[in-house]
């Protein structure tokens, strides 16, 4: 639970609300969860940007302004805030992905051509089909009964408790539709792919990316 990791997690949860829900008993109402990803060999679950943190920031969030609020006077309380707004500005420029950070997330134009492509691989593939889709990929085409992220189910990769890791899941033959990018795909995932798709049709390729 307390390995540099996972100390540096706790750091980048409480300097932001500078510490402040340390001293409230409050703060009880995090502690299932956050003792749930502080126990967790899941790198992600300790990781500030990913969403398993999510249950946890809008408490610490919410305790912190309460917190702010008992301080005696308006100018403690305005300077607190003001630090407490640069202690976010910080962990954004350190850990975020704005345009400033350290590592700026990648966004492409609508109209770069990859991003024009991709547009219309995801447009021909009808919205009750079952999918499997690079990661990237897969959030454009939620809003069905089933959506993998690729190379699941036909090898199963972060499923479960990861007792099936590799395996090819009974769900694989019930793709309908496989989006990818082989360029970019890894040792496993090209390998997976080659199987893979020997019982399907290509029906979209462009720029390397094909559905």
């Amino acid at each position: 639970m307390f390995s540099a990791e996972k100390v540096r997690y706790l750091v980048q949860l409480l300097v932001p609300v500078l510490l402040l829900p340390l001293f409230t008993v409050r703060t009880v109402v995090v502690v299932p969860v956050l003792c749930f990803n502080l126990l967790s060999t899941f790198y992600y679950q300790t990781d500030v940007r990913y969403h398993y943190t999510s249950l946890i920031i809008p408490v610490l969030s919410v305790i912190a302004v309460s917190q702010l609020g008992t301080f005696h006077t308006p100018r403690i309380r305005r300077t607190a805030g003001h630090v407490d707004g640069a202690c976010c500005d910080l962990l954004r420029l350190s850990v975020g992905t704005i345009s400033r950070a350290r590592q700026p997330a990648g966004w492409y134009d609508p109209g770069d051509p990859k991003a024009v492509a991709a547009a219309k691989a995801v447009a021909l593939i009808p919205e009750d089909a079952v999918v499997a889709a690079r990661d990237r990929l897969s959030s454009h085409l939620t809003h069905r009964e089933s959506v993998y992220v690729f190379p699941t189910p036909f090898s199963a990769n972060s499923w479960g408790d990861e007792s099936q890791k590799g395996q090819r899941l009974p769900m694989a033959d019930e793709v309908d539709y496989v989006l990818e990018i082989p360029r970019l795909q890894s040792e496993t995932a090209a390998d997976v792919w080659r199987l893979c798709c020997r019982g399907f049709v290509t029906i979209f390729e462009r720029r390397a990316w094909c559905c």
